[in-house]
């Protein structure tokens, strides 16, 4: 049966909770981390809930949400869902150089240097010791009569998929993409199946990838809309991507847990490290998550599992595994 997530009436966050929620949000994998659908329910509604606040320190603390917001739609990928955040940004707190400079690099990454230009003006004159906005305006000077290849091809598949995934547009995501099977265009549907909480069907594009001939690179819009969510409960979801879509892999952004960066192991390594923590939570397999815990004491996640595991006596038979 497939899990399909349905958007219901929720009750709007108190301006305590709302500050709690954004201010514990430092850095962009702060939100980045949690994924699309934890973004949707709870870091949207605490940002528009500081936007409508009357005191200035919450419009600027979600003048900050906001920025970071524009900062996961930059990994995802689309860069006109970033400068959509951004701007929320600017009528938040019109005083804020980093977020027209922020505008400056989606719209360079475009193509667009005059525009890109003029937010890097902007950016200037709002703080004119901002090393960066001339350094930016330099490059943007140069490329003006120098044209280079630009990150966004305009009307290209990818960028346009992006941009729908991020602005919720689903259906249109999904028409884009077609018929096609390459293994790039399966990662981008298996996205849109995460972010409709549709798991069967992610299951099964991760399934063909796995399948498929050639080689991968994971990118943070994977984990952001594919590996969170309703499909991060699911175990078949973590034997794919251990025994399928590890061999594939030819590195690529992921955004693990963060006590996982403190393993000092290859990125291949961090990626069947995940796969075996979030598998054995999934399972049940406390023997596997103490095994983990105990090679690797500075990963916390596993111990942590372990504890509930043993809390809520939800464990299953001991079967000889280790890591």
């Amino acid at each position: 049966m497939t899990t399909t997530t349905r958007t219901a009436a929720r009750t709007p966050p108190t301006l305590t909770a709302a500050r709690g929620l954004v201010g514990g949000c430092r850095i962009v994998g702060d939100v980045l981390g949690p994924g699309h659908h934890w973004v949707q329910r709870s870091y949207l509604p605490a940002l528009r809930r500081l936007a409508k606040a009357r005191s200035r320190a919450d419009r600027s603390l979600g003048a900050r949400g906001y920025e970071l917001l524009g900062g996961v739609h930059d990994l995802n990928g689309a860069p006109r869902a970033a400068i959509r955040a951004y701007q929320r940004c600017l009528q938040l707190q019109p005083d804020s150089a980093r977020a027209w400079r922020a505008i400056a690099c989606m719209l360079e990454n475009l193509g667009h240097y005059q525009r890109a230009r003029h937010g890097l003006l902007r950016a200037q004159a709002l703080d004119p010791n901002d090393g960066l906005a001339t350094a930016d305006l330099e490059r943007i000077d140069w490329a003006l009569y120098h044209p280079c290849p630009v990150l966004y091809e305009e009307g290209s598949l990818a960028l346009e998929v992006n941009e729908a995934l991020a602005a919720g547009r689903y259906n249109q995501a999904r028409e884009l993409l077609g018929r096609r099977r390459t293994i790039r265009v399966r990662q981008m549907r298996a996205r849109i199946h995460g972010a409709r909480g549709e798991v069967d069907e992610l299951v099964k594009q991760w399934t063909a990838i796995g399948n498929a001939k050639g080689r991968l690179q994971l990118q943070h819009a994977d984990w952001f809309y594919a590996l969170q969510g309703p499909a991060v409960d699911d175990p078949r979801l973590w034997r794919v991507m251990l025994w399928k879509i590890r061999p594939k892999l030819d590195g690529g952004s992921f955004n693990y847990s963060e006590s996982l960066w403190d393993v000092d192991v290859a990125m291949a390594k961090r990626f069947e490290l995940h796969a075996r923590g979030e598998l054995a939570r999934c399972e049940g397999d406390l023997e596997a998550l103490l095994a983990l815990a105990s090679k690797y004491p500075t990963w916390r996640e596993p111990g942590q599992h372990a504890l509930k595991l043993v809390e809520a006596n939800k464990v299953a038979p001991l079967r000889g595994r280790r890591a």
